[in-house]
């Protein structure tokens, strides 16, 4: 599973947005669904963000699924998709269990998904 995520602000008040992406097991086609669409109050920082995102993972009952998280490149959402997330609630065992999630830059993604398909056009011709 892979996940977009954005913030944006309108008539003074900030919004997270996440949707979903994975193929679908019975058909193999592509698939999205929209996670959530909260509210985001205070600074829009690393720590905010990724908790603010895992809460939502949490929420939905994938916070181990996830393994991509695309967004723009703004410096708080690299910072949030750097940093491990710690959750003891969840542990099988007394220790804390870590969950990394990977960090996609927007522009990174389009760029290499433009590369394969120049590719793909190139062998057919």
């Amino acid at each position: 599973m892979s996940a977009t995520a954005d913030i944006w602000s309108a008539h003074k008040r900030s919004y997270m947005g996440v949707t979903l992406h994975y193929v679908e097991s019975e058909t193999l086609k592509m698939a999205s669904c929209h996670l959530a669409c909260r509210r985001f109050r205070g600074a829009h920082t690393g720590i905010a963000i990724g908790e603010m995102l895992y809460s939502i993972f949490k929420d939905c009952g994938i916070a181990g699924k996830v393994q991509n998280v695309v967004t723009d490149n703004a410096a708080n959402f690299t910072k949030a998709l750097s940093l491990y997330h710690t959750n003891t609630d969840e542990a099988d065992t007394d220790s804390e269990q870590e969950i990394a999630i990977n960090y996609t830059n927007l522009g990174m993604a389009v760029g290499m998904a433009h590369k394969k398909f120049v590719k793909s056009m190139s062998k057919k011709v």
